[in-house]
């Protein structure tokens, strides 16, 4: 498994220390940059977590890393923050893919909801399985009993036992697991509690 840091590019040492340490705690790791290319000297393409860049920033600005960053495939969610309030600066990130796009000064609560729903984008990304929302909706679109039985295949009973338990065949309970799989692209049961893992901190 990938190690998991919060990456922090911030050229402002005061609000870069602040940063760092704010997160460490909340139990996060992180990695401090002074500079994007600091960043990109010393950023190891195998680590999960989020990217969290400044906007403004001498020589090579957070745009300019971000630009960088998509050109090297580097597929972590990015957070933007600024405290120049720039609107179309804004939208024009989020259109090229970027996460969260916040306003300086960093609000701690708004901030760190943002870096929770950022690492759980990771992990979506990294298993490999439907957007959090498409998976919610698929969900949702689940039957009463689907639901019934997708409980009992999360504890890790077997078909059989689960069709004992609802009183129905095995076959059934093999269609319905089945058809569950199907709806939420999962493969197994490690994907499907993944997808469940997911689904329930998007209600958060």
């Amino acid at each position: 498994m990938k190690d998991i840091y919060i990456h922090i590019v911030d050229d402002d040492p005061a609000m870069l220390t602040s940063i760092c340490y704010f997160l460490a705690s909340e139990g996060y790791e992180s990695k401090c940059y002074r500079s994007a290319s600091e960043f990109l000297e010393n950023f190891w393409p195998f680590e999960g977590g989020c990217i969290v860049l400044d906007v403004k920033m001498p020589e090579i600005s957070g745009l300019e890393l971000f630009e960088e960053i998509l050109k090297r495939r580097i597929d972590l969610p990015i957070i933007f923050f600024s405290g120049h309030g720039d609107l179309p600066m804004a939208v024009n990130a989020l259109r090229k893919g970027a996460f969260h796009f916040l306003e300086k000064p960093l609000r701690p609560e708004v901030f760190l909801e943002a870096i929770k729903s950022a690492l759980v984008e990771d992990q979506r990304r990294r298993s490999g399985l439907l957007p959090i929302d498409q998976l919610k909706d698929e969900f949702n679109n689940l039957t009463e009993r689907e639901i019934q039985v997708i409980s009992l295949i999360r504890k890790g009973l077997t078909n059989k036992i689960i069709a004992e338990r609802k009183g129905l065949s095995e076959r059934t309970i093999e269609n319905y697991r089945a058809n569950i799989y199907k709806k939420l692209k999962v493969h197994d049961v490690d994907e499907l509690k993944m997808a469940l893992d997911l689904i329930e901190a998007k209600k958060v």
